[in-house]
């Protein structure tokens, strides 16, 4: 619970708020009207940040973290361009294969799917890969090749109203009150709309909302180089590694940046993966850990979609991103799934 300097249950409080603004803390107090925030956003990963960006103004984020990290430490890349987030954009060639440990293929066998799901689930079943067709693949990247700076762009568009090292302790949906610690001091919230993007379980649990679904991920570890300048050349390349004898499962190489995923991590070595798929020799690390939540065990559609109507339909909650509706979502279908989302607030705010 949360309380004013009289030891009183305040929801009209204002919202002392500690905006980063490139090095310096600044103090400012939000107050819409009837001392509330009109909308809060849970998470500044990606999502968040689409869904500020969006919103322009009258909108906070909250991010219990105390730095910020601007990219998702996974290489990924895009179908189609956003065309409104603040970037230019570049066409680019993405050359797909799967490698067995001995040749590359541009279209898996039956034993390298199976040798693949094994490896990344323990179990034989469909993954992405049996969409591999053999075709050359169209990805965009921001003009300077890097996906990095997505993100610099969405932090630079929200980072005046971007709150870190505050995690939410509690919600009270029926009242629309939600309680963020800051160094362990309660911060008190009243909103309008809450635009979730923490994993769904969690918010679940903040909401202490029963349910039978059995929430289950598998974090990634991932390993990221660059490659010498002198050896560095603009090419785009994802290596699915159905060897068994790696532990890695993945890796890709971007613009000069290589990353190696494991699903625990490595045995093995990851420079030798990289001089066995490419040859390089002289690769320096610049980052390793873990990805979590990671690889997220699908649940039942029909029954969390349900979940999902009721969380906005009772109590005004969005949820947006791959985590917070327990479903694949790509960059492009965050994007989407946030303007659907603005539309409706948006309506529901004039009728």
């Amino acid at each position: 619970m949360f309380y004013d300097s009289k030891g009183t249950l305040d929801p009209h409080c204002l919202l002392d708020c500690r905006v980063v603004v490139g090095d310096c803390i600044q103090h400012q107090t939000y107050q819409c009207k009837d001392g509330a925030m009109k909308t809060l956003i849970l998470g500044s990963g990606v999502s968040g940040m689409v869904m500020g960006h969006l919103l322009k103004d009258d909108y906070l984020i909250l991010e219990k973290n105390q730095d910020l990290r601007l990219d998702t430490g996974a290489p990924f890349y895009l179908h189609e361009p956003i065309e409104w987030l603040p970037l230019q954009w570049k066409t680019v060639d993405v050359h797909e294969a799967v490698w067995d440990g001995n040749a590359f293929y541009r279209q898996p066998t039956l034993g390298m799917l199976n040798s693949f799901a094994r490896k990344i689930t323990g179990k034989v079943i469909d993954t992405s890969l049996k969409f591999m067709d053999g075709r050359l693949k169209r990805g965009f990247f921001p003009e300077s090749g890097n996906t990095s700076d997505i993100f610099v762009a969405l932090h630079n568009s929200v980072k005046d109203r971007l709150q870190l090292n505050y995690e939410v302790s509690e919600i009270y949906p029926e009242e629309k009150i939600l309680v963020a610690m800051n160094d362990n001091s309660p911060v008190n919230y009243k909103y309008d709309v809450l635009i979730n993007t923490l994993p769904l379980p969690r918010l679940l649990s903040l909401l202490k909302k029963e349910h039978s679904f059995n929430f289950k991920a598998d974090p990634v570890y991932i390993e990221i180089f660059k490659v010498p300048e002198e050896e560095t050349i603009e090419v785009y390349q994802v290596v699915y590694i159905a060897n068994r004898y790696s532990d890695a499962y993945r890796a890709c190489l971007y613009n000069g940046t290589i990353y190696v995923e494991f699903m625990e991590p490595s045995k093995t070595a990851s420079e030798t993966v990289i001089e066995q798929i490419w040859g390089f020799k002289h690769c320096s690390k610049i980052f390793d850990g873990w990805l979590k939540p990671g690889k997220f065990h699908p649940v039942e559609k029909m029954r969390r979609k349900a979940l999902l109507g009721e969380l906005t339909s009772k109590w005004n909650i969005y949820c947006l991103g791959r985590y917070a509706v327990w479903d694949y979502k790509r960059l492009e279908h965050i994007a989407q799934d946030a303007l659907d989302i603005q539309k409706i607030i948006q309506a529901r705010s004039q009728s």
